[in-house]
């Protein structure tokens, strides 16, 4: 068994004990999408790399924030290795500059509850470049899901108000 992606670790909340994941744990997203969740929840958590990637993390006890932050992590963990995102392997329009990895597809979405507009690229990504027709065509997308981000705000709001002014 591999230690470094094998390893069980404790991961059942415990009352005033941490949860710590490890890479190759079968219950949680990886550790990256876990790190990463906790940067958009404003959580605090301690990140262990190897080879500058996460492998394990220590989570905050709190079962209903652990709750929160597994489904983000595993929705953005879903998004990112959808098979339908990342590198194509193809140059459609030639390489455009020295360094260029070639065509990229990519998801936009939305993360209705953390109000958040996703872009999932599928892996890291250094710089993208298009034409200005794809351009116009992804702020428009971009547009798109900031639409549906507010509309949810604004029934959110309605709905509030209402509960409000009846009760």
């Amino acid at each position: 068994m591999d230690s470094n992606t094998n390893t069980k670790t404790q991961t059942t909340p415990q009352p005033g004990r941490p949860v710590v994941v490890t890479e190759g744990d079968a219950d949680w997203p990886r550790p990256m999408y876990l790190a990463a969740a906790c940067q958009l929840l404003g959580l605090t958590a301690t990140v262990h790399e190897q080879q500058g990637r996460p492998f394990r993390i220590t989570l905050p006890h709190s079962v209903r924030v652990l709750e929160q932050l597994r489904e983000t992590a595993q929705r953005m963990q879903e998004s990112a290795e959808d098979p339908r995102v990342g590198a194509t392997g193809e140059y459609p329009d030639g390489e455009a500059v020295v360094g260029d990895e070639g065509e990229m597809q990519f998801a936009v979405g939305a993360m209705v509850e953390e109000q958040l507009v996703v872009v999932s690229f599928g892996k890291a990504v250094a710089w993208l470049g298009m034409s200005a027709t794809d351009a116009r065509q992804l702020a428009a997308l971009l547009t798109a899901q900031a639409d549906t981000l507010d509309a949810h705000a604004a029934e959110q709001a309605a709905s509030a108000a209402a509960h409000e002014a009846g009760g």
